[in-house]
């Protein structure tokens, strides 16, 4: 003879047994959210808040002006207009524009704890802090600088932003 598998069918699970079985062992969860959350609160209020300043720029072709009509802007903001706007971009982002920025607005004068004193040093450590962005497919670029004082943030966005219209 040959032996019967008599198979039991899965029986459903019930929400109420769910939170037996959780509460059953609630030392376990609770041990976990603890190791999981006071490393996570220590690090959240002991680190220093970061602040950022936003500031956006036109980005104006002299060869090529803005014109009213979307359709015109279209076709001479098109492929050909690729390189000026990335060229424009690498400048915004250059050393040369940061030590600008940094002697213009006095940023080593007014900040010498977080920059330092040595204009070159400043303006590097201002370009770590530097994010610029163009917006979509426009000739608008997004200026953001991040530290940790409010003031300088905003010194060197508006002061980046400053040099690059008087070039």
């Amino acid at each position: 003879t040959e032996p019967i598998l008599i198979r039991d069918e899965p029986q459903e699970v019930t929400l109420k047994e769910y939170f037996y079985n959780i509460l059953k062992r609630r030392n376990l969860v609770l041990t976990v959210f603890l190791i999981a959350s006071i490393p996570a609160a220590a690090y959240n209020f002991t680190r220093k808040p970061l602040y950022a300043a936003y500031s956006k720029i036109l980005n104006q072709d002299p060869a090529r002006p803005a014109t009213t009509s979307p359709e015109v802007n279209m076709f001479l903001w098109g492929m050909a207009s690729v390189p000026y706007i990335n060229t424009q971009l690498e400048i915004m982002k250059s050393l040369t524009m940061a030590t600008s920025v940094v002697e213009k607005t006095n940023l080593t004068s007014k900040y010498p704890d977080i920059l330092g004193t040595d204009t070159r040093d400043a303006a590097r450590k201002i370009m770590s802090k530097l994010e610029i962005k163009q917006v979509g497919e426009t000739r608008v670029f997004d200026v953001i600088v991040k530290s940790p004082d409010p003031g300088l943030s905003m010194d060197a966005a508006n002061g980046l932003v400053d040099a690059y219209v008087e070039k």
